[in-house]
């Protein structure tokens, strides 16, 4: 299945696509089968009521994300050779930036992360990301060019050909195999790593994951506020779904 068409499938049938499609399947029923139609907005209701609170996006997110965070012990021993930042997105002619496209807060968390990595280990750096809808400047790009300008880095590699993570995992790794790395510490947003690390390791290289921006449950005593819609948690839970469905896929293809 082609980029392009799986990106149309995720847009239509993944929140908020999804609730969409149904709303309009309970209105062309409304006439002959109002019970159903009714019944289906009840259900898409609910799951959007659901998916608006905090609590529950938490909730989702905690089984997708690691245990832990490295710490300064897991770094001191690490037997990684290299970091391996990828690519969450970018922020489209950011007036900001004279127009030009930079990346996009994923992106931005990840390539921090990254390069505070780089610091405490002092690793080498390949930064991953293409242009799948043919923009002019490869996410990978967009990454070094943060990197070397805010934070004084020069990433070793820029892998700038990958169009999703099974291809930030094939053709990274295919780079680094020709300088003879076989261990590395792969960064990204927690609750995608359950879905990197897998797909990488089947490359046949190890990985360490080095997850950043968790965004699960982790213990205590939850707010009022965690249990009252907000616009935030419902993009959470989206997430959530998103990456629970692309790791289904990846195992069915992969």
């Amino acid at each position: 299945m082609n980029i392009e068409l799986t990106q149309l499938l995720k847009m239509l049938f993944l929140p908020p696509g999804g609730f969409v499609l149904l709303l309009l399947l309970a209105l062309l029923l409304w006439r002959n089968n109002e019970r159903l139609a009714h019944k289906i907005v009840t259900v898409c209701m609910l799951a959007l009521w659901l998916m608006s609170l905090p609590a529950v996006s938490m909730l989702l997110m905690m089984p997708l994300e690691p245990d832990h965070a490295l710490d300064h012990v897991d770094l001191l021993h690490t037997k990684a050779k290299a970091i391996v930042i990828l690519g969450g997105g970018r922020h489209k002619r950011a007036l900001e930036y004279d127009g030009q496209d930079t990346v996009n807060v994923h992106s931005l968390e990840r390539v921090r992360y990254g390069a505070k990595l780089r610091r405490e280990t002092d690793l080498p750096i390949l930064v991953s990301g293409g242009a799948p809808n043919g923009e002019a400047f490869p996410e990978a790009r967009l990454m070094e060019r943060v990197l070397v300008e805010d934070y004084g880095i020069s990433p070793r590699w820029v892998e700038s050909k990958s169009r999703d993570t099974a291809e930030n995992a094939s053709y990274s790794v295919q780079m680094l195999r020709e300088a003879k790395i076989d261990h590395i510490l792969l960064v990204s947003t927690a609750w995608h790593l359950a879905r990197a690390v897998p797909i990488f390791e089947k490359q046949g290289i190890k990985v360490t994951a080095a997850p950043t921006s968790f965004e699960g449950y982790r213990g205590g005593p939850m707010e009022w506020q965690d249990f009252f819609p907000q616009m935030n948690a419902l993009q959470k839970s989206g997430y959530a779904a998103h990456e629970l469905v692309g790791q289904l896929w990846y195992r069915l293809r992969y």
